[in-house]
Protein backbone atom coordinates (compact mmCIF):
# COMPACT_ATOMS: atom_id res chain seq x y z
CA UNK A 1 0.00 0.00 0.00
CA UNK A 2 1.24 3.47 -0.77
CA UNK A 3 0.64 6.68 1.12
CA UNK A 4 0.98 9.75 -1.07
CA UNK A 5 1.93 12.87 0.88
CA UNK A 6 0.64 15.00 -1.99
CA UNK A 7 -2.97 14.05 -1.17
CA UNK A 8 -5.30 16.98 -0.49
CA UNK A 9 -6.78 17.65 2.94
CA UNK A 10 -10.15 16.09 3.72
CA UNK A 11 -13.08 17.92 5.33
CA UNK A 12 -13.43 15.13 7.86
CA UNK A 13 -9.73 15.18 8.78
CA UNK A 14 -9.04 14.22 12.35
CA UNK A 15 -6.23 16.29 13.87
CA UNK A 16 -4.97 13.61 16.19
CA UNK A 17 -1.90 11.42 15.75
CA UNK A 18 -2.85 7.88 14.81
CA UNK A 19 -6.56 8.63 14.16
CA UNK A 20 -8.09 5.88 12.03
CA UNK A 21 -10.61 6.15 9.24
CA UNK A 22 -12.85 3.42 7.88
CA UNK A 23 -12.05 2.01 4.47
CA UNK A 24 -15.53 2.73 3.12
CA UNK A 25 -15.06 6.42 3.94
CA UNK A 26 -11.81 6.37 1.99
CA UNK A 27 -13.47 4.90 -1.09
CA UNK A 28 -15.82 7.88 -1.23
CA UNK A 29 -12.99 10.42 -1.01
CA UNK A 30 -11.11 10.70 -4.27
CA UNK A 31 -8.69 13.24 -2.82
CA UNK A 32 -6.83 10.48 -1.03
CA UNK A 33 -4.71 7.99 -2.92
CA UNK A 34 -3.18 5.73 -0.31
CA UNK A 35 -3.93 3.66 2.74
CA UNK A 36 -2.14 1.97 5.60
CA UNK A 37 -2.86 -0.87 8.00
CA UNK A 38 -6.49 -1.98 8.09
CA UNK A 39 -7.76 0.80 5.88
CA UNK A 40 -6.21 3.71 7.77
CA UNK A 41 -6.03 6.77 5.54
CA UNK A 42 -3.41 9.47 5.88
CA UNK A 43 -4.00 12.74 4.07
CA UNK A 44 -1.38 15.43 3.69
CA UNK A 45 -2.54 17.13 6.86
CA UNK A 46 -2.59 13.88 8.82
CA UNK A 47 1.00 13.18 7.80
CA UNK A 48 2.00 16.71 8.76
CA UNK A 49 0.38 16.15 12.16
CA UNK A 50 2.39 12.96 12.56
CA UNK A 51 5.63 14.77 11.73
CA UNK A 52 4.86 17.57 14.15
CA UNK A 53 3.91 15.04 16.82
CA UNK A 54 7.30 13.40 16.40
CA UNK A 55 9.03 16.78 16.51
CA UNK A 56 7.19 17.33 19.79
CA UNK A 57 8.62 14.10 21.15
CA UNK A 58 12.13 15.41 20.50
CA UNK A 59 11.38 18.76 22.12
CA UNK A 60 10.00 17.12 25.24
CA UNK A 61 12.72 14.51 25.66
CA UNK A 62 15.94 16.00 24.13
CA UNK A 63 17.26 12.52 23.25
CA UNK A 64 20.90 11.54 23.47
CA UNK A 65 21.96 9.31 20.58
CA UNK A 66 24.87 6.88 20.65
CA UNK A 67 26.45 7.57 17.26
CA UNK A 68 28.95 5.03 16.03
CA UNK A 69 29.64 6.93 12.86
CA UNK A 70 32.61 7.61 10.63
CA UNK A 71 35.35 10.19 11.12
CA UNK A 72 34.54 11.92 7.82
CA UNK A 73 31.16 13.17 9.03
CA UNK A 74 31.43 12.96 12.82
CA UNK A 75 31.43 16.71 13.52
CA UNK A 76 28.55 17.49 11.18
CA UNK A 77 26.49 14.64 12.62
CA UNK A 78 27.05 15.95 16.16
CA UNK A 79 26.18 19.53 15.20
CA UNK A 80 23.12 18.41 13.26
CA UNK A 81 21.76 16.55 16.29
CA UNK A 82 22.29 19.62 18.47
CA UNK A 83 20.46 21.80 15.93
CA UNK A 84 17.59 19.30 15.89
CA UNK A 85 17.16 19.37 19.66
CA UNK A 86 19.13 16.30 20.68
CA UNK A 87 22.75 15.45 21.34
CA UNK A 88 25.31 12.78 20.55
CA UNK A 89 27.81 10.59 22.32
CA UNK A 90 30.35 9.14 19.90
CA UNK A 91 32.06 6.36 21.78
CA UNK A 92 34.27 4.15 19.62
CA UNK A 93 36.07 1.68 21.87
CA UNK A 94 34.42 -1.64 22.60
CA UNK A 95 35.39 -1.32 26.27
CA UNK A 96 32.73 1.31 26.89
CA UNK A 97 30.00 0.20 24.51
CA UNK A 98 27.68 -1.26 27.12
CA UNK A 99 27.94 1.67 29.53
CA UNK A 100 27.43 4.32 26.84
CA UNK A 101 24.54 2.46 25.25
CA UNK A 102 22.80 2.26 28.62
CA UNK A 103 22.80 6.05 29.09
CA UNK A 104 21.60 6.89 25.58
CA UNK A 105 18.21 6.30 23.95
CA UNK A 106 19.06 5.15 20.42
CA UNK A 107 22.06 3.64 18.67
CA UNK A 108 23.29 4.56 15.19
CA UNK A 109 25.57 2.08 13.42
CA UNK A 110 27.17 3.87 10.47
CA UNK A 111 29.58 1.65 8.54
CA UNK A 112 31.36 4.46 6.64
CA UNK A 113 34.99 3.72 7.64
CA UNK A 114 35.00 0.09 8.82
CA UNK A 115 37.70 -1.83 10.63
CA UNK A 116 37.67 -5.06 12.60
CA UNK A 117 37.84 -3.16 15.88
CA UNK A 118 34.99 -0.83 14.94
CA UNK A 119 32.71 -3.59 13.73
CA UNK A 120 33.26 -5.52 16.97
CA UNK A 121 32.30 -2.37 18.88
CA UNK A 122 29.26 -1.82 16.65
CA UNK A 123 28.04 -5.34 17.32
CA UNK A 124 28.55 -4.95 21.07
CA UNK A 125 26.61 -1.67 21.10
CA UNK A 126 23.85 -3.00 18.88
CA UNK A 127 23.34 -6.13 20.95
CA UNK A 128 23.19 -4.06 24.12
CA UNK A 129 20.65 -1.68 22.56
CA UNK A 130 18.53 -4.67 21.48
CA UNK A 131 18.54 -6.03 25.00
CA UNK A 132 17.50 -2.64 26.40
CA UNK A 133 14.77 -2.22 23.80
CA UNK A 134 16.40 0.94 22.40
CA UNK A 135 15.95 1.66 18.68
CA UNK A 136 18.88 0.72 16.44
CA UNK A 137 19.47 2.41 13.08
CA UNK A 138 21.84 0.79 10.59
CA UNK A 139 23.45 2.73 7.73
CA UNK A 140 25.44 0.26 5.57
CA UNK A 141 27.57 2.97 3.93
CA UNK A 142 29.23 1.76 0.72
CA UNK A 143 28.43 -1.88 1.49
CA UNK A 144 28.88 -2.84 -2.16
CA UNK A 145 32.28 -1.18 -2.53
CA UNK A 146 34.31 -4.15 -1.29
CA UNK A 147 33.97 -7.73 -0.11
CA UNK A 148 35.28 -6.58 3.26
CA UNK A 149 32.40 -4.15 3.68
CA UNK A 150 29.95 -6.89 2.73
CA UNK A 151 31.46 -9.11 5.42
CA UNK A 152 31.18 -6.28 7.96
CA UNK A 153 27.52 -5.69 7.16
CA UNK A 154 26.91 -9.43 7.20
CA UNK A 155 28.45 -9.71 10.67
CA UNK A 156 26.41 -6.78 12.01
CA UNK A 157 23.12 -8.12 10.68
CA UNK A 158 23.91 -11.61 11.99
CA UNK A 159 24.11 -10.24 15.52
CA UNK A 160 22.03 -7.07 15.71
CA UNK A 161 18.37 -6.40 14.97
CA UNK A 162 17.98 -2.95 13.31
CA UNK A 163 14.71 -1.09 13.76
CA UNK A 164 15.47 1.07 10.72
CA UNK A 165 17.84 0.45 7.81
CA UNK A 166 18.62 3.74 6.04
CA UNK A 167 20.49 3.29 2.77
CA UNK A 168 20.72 4.27 -0.90
CA UNK A 169 19.53 2.16 -3.82
CA UNK A 170 22.78 0.29 -4.40
CA UNK A 171 23.20 -0.48 -0.71
CA UNK A 172 19.63 -1.82 -0.58
CA UNK A 173 20.25 -4.14 -3.51
CA UNK A 174 23.46 -5.49 -1.94
CA UNK A 175 21.70 -6.21 1.37
CA UNK A 176 18.92 -7.98 -0.48
CA UNK A 177 21.48 -10.31 -2.05
CA UNK A 178 22.73 -11.55 1.33
CA UNK A 179 21.64 -15.19 1.50
CA UNK A 180 21.49 -16.14 5.17
CA UNK A 181 18.97 -13.75 6.65
CA UNK A 182 15.23 -13.59 7.08
CA UNK A 183 13.11 -15.05 4.31
CA UNK A 184 14.00 -15.38 0.68
CA UNK A 185 12.40 -12.73 -1.50
CA UNK A 186 9.97 -15.21 -3.00
CA UNK A 187 8.60 -15.97 0.48
CA UNK A 188 8.31 -12.38 1.69
CA UNK A 189 4.56 -11.92 1.43
CA UNK A 190 1.25 -13.70 1.38
CA UNK A 191 0.30 -12.22 -1.98
CA UNK A 192 -3.35 -13.16 -1.69
CA UNK A 193 -3.69 -11.06 1.47
CA UNK A 194 -1.40 -8.21 0.51
CA UNK A 195 -3.47 -5.17 -0.43
CA UNK A 196 -1.74 -3.67 -3.47
CA UNK A 197 -3.42 -0.95 -5.47
CA UNK A 198 -3.33 -1.51 -9.21
CA UNK A 199 -2.14 2.06 -9.67
CA UNK A 200 1.00 1.30 -7.71
CA UNK A 201 1.91 -2.09 -9.17
CA UNK A 202 0.71 -3.37 -12.49
CA UNK A 203 -0.98 -6.50 -11.08
CA UNK A 204 -0.69 -8.75 -8.07
CA UNK A 205 0.18 -11.54 -10.45
CA UNK A 206 3.12 -9.70 -11.91
CA UNK A 207 4.39 -8.76 -8.47
CA UNK A 208 4.10 -12.35 -7.32
CA UNK A 209 5.92 -13.54 -10.42
CA UNK A 210 8.72 -11.01 -9.97
CA UNK A 211 9.28 -12.01 -6.36
CA UNK A 212 8.96 -15.72 -7.11
CA UNK A 213 11.76 -15.38 -9.62
CA UNK A 214 13.76 -13.64 -6.90
CA UNK A 215 13.94 -10.40 -8.85
CA UNK A 216 13.15 -8.47 -5.67
CA UNK A 217 11.19 -6.02 -7.70
CA UNK A 218 13.94 -5.09 -10.14
CA UNK A 219 13.63 -5.30 -13.87
CA UNK A 220 15.44 -8.23 -15.45
CA UNK A 221 18.26 -6.23 -16.97
CA UNK A 222 19.05 -4.54 -13.65
CA UNK A 223 18.78 -7.74 -11.68
CA UNK A 224 21.18 -9.73 -13.83
CA UNK A 225 23.94 -7.18 -14.27
CA UNK A 226 26.83 -7.17 -11.84
CA UNK A 227 26.94 -3.98 -9.79
CA UNK A 228 30.00 -1.86 -10.34
CA UNK A 229 30.01 0.05 -7.08
CA UNK A 230 30.50 3.79 -6.97
CA UNK A 231 31.73 3.74 -3.38
CA UNK A 232 29.41 5.50 -0.95
CA UNK A 233 27.20 6.88 -3.73
CA UNK A 234 24.69 4.68 -5.51
CA UNK A 235 25.88 3.31 -8.85
CA UNK A 236 22.39 2.23 -9.92
CA UNK A 237 19.23 4.21 -10.56
CA UNK A 238 15.98 2.38 -9.99
CA UNK A 239 12.64 3.50 -11.27
CA UNK A 240 10.23 4.72 -8.62
CA UNK A 241 8.29 1.44 -8.81
CA UNK A 242 11.48 -0.61 -8.49
CA UNK A 243 12.56 1.46 -5.50
CA UNK A 244 9.19 0.82 -3.84
CA UNK A 245 9.54 -2.91 -4.38
CA UNK A 246 13.11 -2.92 -3.11
CA UNK A 247 12.04 -1.07 0.04
CA UNK A 248 9.24 -3.55 0.69
CA UNK A 249 11.57 -6.48 0.11
CA UNK A 250 14.31 -5.06 2.33
CA UNK A 251 11.86 -4.41 5.17
CA UNK A 252 10.41 -7.89 4.83
CA UNK A 253 13.76 -9.63 4.63
CA UNK A 254 15.13 -8.05 7.80
CA UNK A 255 11.83 -7.52 9.65
CA UNK A 256 12.55 -3.81 9.90
CA UNK A 257 11.65 -0.40 8.51
CA UNK A 258 13.51 0.25 5.26
CA UNK A 259 14.35 3.81 4.24
CA UNK A 260 15.82 4.02 0.74
CA UNK A 261 16.83 7.59 0.02
CA UNK A 262 17.24 9.32 -3.32
CA UNK A 263 15.52 12.00 -5.36
CA UNK A 264 12.40 10.45 -3.87
CA UNK A 265 12.76 8.87 -0.45
CA UNK A 266 10.76 5.67 0.04
CA UNK A 267 10.01 4.16 3.44
CA UNK A 268 8.41 0.75 3.94
CA UNK A 269 7.60 -1.61 6.79
CA UNK A 270 7.23 -4.51 4.36
CA UNK A 271 3.53 -3.95 3.70
CA UNK A 272 3.10 -0.19 3.46
CA UNK A 273 4.97 2.54 1.62
CA UNK A 274 5.45 6.25 2.26
CA UNK A 275 7.13 8.54 -0.25
CA UNK A 276 8.79 11.93 0.13
CA UNK A 277 9.86 14.20 -2.69
CA UNK A 278 11.27 17.73 -2.75
CA UNK A 279 14.58 18.80 -1.27
CA UNK A 280 17.44 20.48 -3.13
CA UNK A 281 20.04 18.93 -5.45
CA UNK A 282 22.88 20.74 -3.64
CA UNK A 283 22.48 18.32 -0.74
CA UNK A 284 24.42 15.81 -2.83
CA UNK A 285 27.39 18.18 -2.98
CA UNK A 286 27.74 18.39 0.80
CA UNK A 287 29.64 15.43 2.22
CA UNK A 288 27.84 13.46 4.88
CA UNK A 289 24.23 14.50 4.35
CA UNK A 290 23.22 10.84 4.14
CA UNK A 291 25.00 10.15 7.42
CA UNK A 292 23.20 13.11 8.97
CA UNK A 293 19.87 11.77 7.72
CA UNK A 294 20.56 8.41 9.38
CA UNK A 295 21.40 10.20 12.63
CA UNK A 296 18.19 12.21 12.32
CA UNK A 297 16.27 8.92 11.97
CA UNK A 298 17.95 7.77 15.19
CA UNK A 299 16.99 11.01 16.94
CA UNK A 300 13.34 10.77 15.91
CA UNK A 301 13.22 7.09 16.90
CA UNK A 302 14.74 7.96 20.28
CA UNK A 303 12.11 10.63 20.82
CA UNK A 304 9.30 8.19 20.04
CA UNK A 305 10.86 5.56 22.28
CA UNK A 306 11.27 7.95 25.22
CA UNK A 307 7.77 9.35 24.88
CA UNK A 308 6.40 5.82 24.82
CA UNK A 309 8.38 4.80 27.90
CA UNK A 310 7.25 7.95 29.68
CA UNK A 311 3.61 7.27 28.89
CA UNK A 312 3.68 3.54 29.58
CA UNK A 313 6.19 3.47 32.41
CA UNK A 314 9.42 1.48 32.67
CA UNK A 315 7.42 -1.73 32.29
CA UNK A 316 7.40 -1.06 28.52
CA UNK A 317 11.17 -1.49 28.34
CA UNK A 318 11.62 -4.97 26.94
CA UNK A 319 14.87 -6.69 27.68
CA UNK A 320 15.93 -8.79 24.70
CA UNK A 321 17.97 -11.65 26.05
CA UNK A 322 19.77 -13.95 23.63
CA UNK A 323 18.54 -17.49 23.96
CA UNK A 324 18.48 -20.55 21.78
CA UNK A 325 14.93 -19.59 20.80
CA UNK A 326 15.75 -16.19 19.39
CA UNK A 327 19.01 -17.05 17.67
CA UNK A 328 19.52 -19.01 14.50
CA UNK A 329 22.74 -20.45 13.18
CA UNK A 330 23.14 -17.38 10.99
CA UNK A 331 22.05 -14.75 13.51
CA UNK A 332 19.03 -13.12 15.07
CA UNK A 333 15.61 -14.38 14.07
CA UNK A 334 13.82 -11.10 13.49
CA UNK A 335 10.37 -12.47 14.26
CA UNK A 336 11.45 -13.09 17.84
CA UNK A 337 12.31 -9.39 18.14
CA UNK A 338 8.91 -8.05 17.04
CA UNK A 339 7.99 -5.01 19.12
CA UNK A 340 4.96 -5.91 21.21
CA UNK A 341 4.62 -2.45 22.80
CA UNK A 342 3.48 -0.44 19.79
CA UNK A 343 6.84 0.94 18.73
CA UNK A 344 7.38 -0.88 15.43
CA UNK A 345 4.56 1.08 13.80
CA UNK A 346 5.84 4.27 15.37
CA UNK A 347 9.30 3.71 13.88
CA UNK A 348 7.69 3.57 10.44
CA UNK A 349 6.40 7.08 11.07
CA UNK A 350 9.53 8.33 12.79
CA UNK A 351 11.56 7.37 9.72
CA UNK A 352 9.07 9.24 7.56
CA UNK A 353 9.19 12.23 9.90
CA UNK A 354 12.98 12.39 9.82
CA UNK A 355 12.98 12.16 6.03
CA UNK A 356 10.29 14.83 5.68
CA UNK A 357 12.12 17.23 7.99
CA UNK A 358 15.38 16.63 6.10
CA UNK A 359 13.78 17.26 2.71
CA UNK A 360 12.18 20.46 4.04
CA UNK A 361 15.54 21.48 5.48
CA UNK A 362 17.19 20.94 2.11
CA UNK A 363 14.54 22.98 0.31
CA UNK A 364 14.59 25.88 2.79
CA UNK A 365 18.38 25.93 2.81
CA UNK A 366 18.34 26.24 -0.96
CA UNK A 367 16.01 29.24 -0.82
CA UNK A 368 18.15 30.98 1.82
CA UNK A 369 21.33 30.18 -0.10
CA UNK A 370 19.98 31.70 -3.31
CA UNK A 371 19.11 34.89 -1.46
CA UNK A 372 22.52 35.21 0.18
CA UNK A 373 24.70 34.02 -2.71
CA UNK A 374 23.69 36.13 -5.69
CA UNK A 375 26.65 36.14 -8.05
CA UNK A 376 28.69 33.85 -5.80
CA UNK A 377 29.33 30.14 -5.37
CA UNK A 378 26.62 28.42 -3.37
CA UNK A 379 27.87 25.14 -1.89
CA UNK A 380 29.81 26.62 1.01
CA UNK A 381 26.92 28.91 1.87
CA UNK A 382 24.48 26.04 1.56
CA UNK A 383 26.48 23.95 4.03
CA UNK A 384 26.79 26.84 6.48
CA UNK A 385 23.03 27.48 6.49
CA UNK A 386 21.92 23.85 6.76
CA UNK A 387 21.79 23.64 10.54
CA UNK A 388 20.10 27.03 10.89
CA UNK A 389 17.25 25.88 8.67
CA UNK A 390 16.97 22.55 10.49
CA UNK A 391 16.78 24.35 13.83
CA UNK A 392 14.04 26.58 12.46
CA UNK A 393 11.94 23.65 11.22
CA UNK A 394 12.27 21.83 14.54
CA UNK A 395 11.28 25.05 16.30
CA UNK A 396 8.12 25.81 14.33
CA UNK A 397 7.21 22.45 12.77
CA UNK A 398 6.27 21.86 9.15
Amino acid sequence: MMIDEKSKDSDNEKNKFGEKFKKDEAKNDTTKSGSIKSGVIKSKRALENIVNENIGYIKSTAPNVHCLTNVVTMQDVANMLLAAGGSAIMAQDIKEMEEITQITSATLLNMGVPSDEKIAAYIAAGKCANKLGHPVIFDPVGVGASNYRKKCANDILANVYPDIIRCNQEEAKVLLEFKNFGREAKNLFDFEKLNIEEADFSTKGRLKSDFSENKIGLSEDKENIKIKSNGVESSIKLSEEEQERAAMALAGKYNTVAFISGNIDIISDGENVLKIDGGDSRMRKVSGTGCMLSALCALFAAGAYLSHVSAAGDRSKIQFAETADNKTETGINGSKYDRKHGLSEKYFYTAYSAGKVWKETAKNTGVSTDIKSVGKGTIGTYHSLLFNELEGIIGKGI
